[in-house]
């Protein structure tokens, strides 16, 4: 009987000294240890994102895909009158290589001044939001035929990001 008080008493010891031990060595690790995960978190979201783009069927939606995928790198809010996400257009859109990405924004040029507010704006911005000038309606095929040749752009921009920023080749893809 004492015999089988003290190996219980042991018994309960050892399983509080285990778990406690457990419990102290599992921590957070190291901050810099955190890096690669959100980098290959960061890549799984673009690369869905950027799928979703290529096999959706409206366009308002494929353009919506690909500027998910510029959401992943910049804000889209406005401090001190700039916007980040329009900041970061404008300085990809000269790294563009796709030919019909290229001649597109040749002709938006033409007509606007600023290309990154532009796509952002009548883009973006139109799509998603129905209560403010400018507005993309679905059932217009001007709208549509504008928007199919904006995607373009925002696309390249989109796969530039992804190859040149998380490293993704393009065979993933």
């Amino acid at each position: 009987s004492l015999y089988v008080l003290f190996s219980c008493y042991f018994f309960v010891l050892y399983f509080f000294c285990f778990f406690f031990f457990f419990f102290l060595m599992i921590r957070r690790p190291p901050r810099s240890t955190l890096f690669p995960y959100t980098t290959l978190f960061r890549s799984l979201l673009a690369l869905a994102l950027f799928r979703e783009g290529l096999t959706v069927n409206s366009v308002p939606f494929a353009f919506l895909s690909y500027f998910k995928v510029l959401n992943i790198f910049w804000k889209d809010k406005y401090e001190n009158k700039s916007n980040e996400l329009i900041e970061g257009i404008r300085d990809t859109l000269r790294f563009l290589t796709d030919s019909i990405a290229i001649e597109r924004l040749k002709i938006i040029e033409k007509t606007e001044s600023d290309v990154a507010n532009y796509l952002y704006k009548s883009g973006r911005c139109a799509i998603a939001h129905a209560y403010q000038e400018p507005i993309v309606d679905p059932d217009d095929m001007t709208h549509l035929g504008r928007l199919s040749e904006d995607e373009a752009v925002i696309k390249n921009i989109a796969e530039y990001l992804i190859e040149n920023k998380l490293n993704v080749s393009r065979s993933m893809y």
